[in-house]
């Protein structure tokens, strides 16, 4: 059920990249994106505020592009889990691969075990992800 969930969720996203993810770039997100790395640009930031059994959590994506090409190669996918207190935790970091990317089957797994231990997070995620995917493809007139 849970890869049902993640599959169907994901497939409008992997084609809205351009450039096959490469491992080093799959690594680097996962890393935290903590100093980008030579080439490479983060694009604009869409962050959603989700709220799953009362508890607030944030969820947010950004592009990262090959500046040789401005070629979209990854989606990157941070999540802010709820801080009922003063102690914040730290974000988890999800790179979303390119359509024909050998890094799919990591991305699964990563999302499966991240699942496993958070399920009601991923509730979120899927929330937010939904919202991002009609945001980009299906923008409101103004």
């Amino acid at each position: 059920m849970k890869k049902i969930l993640a599959l169907i969720l994901l497939l409008p996203l992997m084609a809205a990249a351009q450039s096959p993810t490469t491992e080093t770039e799959y690594n680097f997100v996962k890393d935290s994106c903590k100093s980008l790395m030579n080439g490479y640009s983060l694009g604009e930031a869409h962050t959603y505020d989700i709220e799953v059994g009362g508890a607030p959590m944030a969820v947010t994506f950004k592009e990262l592009l090959r500046k040789s090409d401005q070629s979209i190669c990854a989606l990157v996918m941070i999540y802010q889990p709820p801080h009922p207190g003063l102690i914040i935790p730290p974000p988890t970091y999800f790179c979303i691969p390119s359509a024909g990317s050998p890094m799919w089957s990591q991305f699964n797994q990563d999302l499966q075990t991240f699942g496993e231990t958070y399920w009601g997070a991923m509730i979120g995620i899927g929330t937010a992800m939904s919202r991002y995917i009609s945001d980009a493809r299906m923008p409101q007139k103004k």
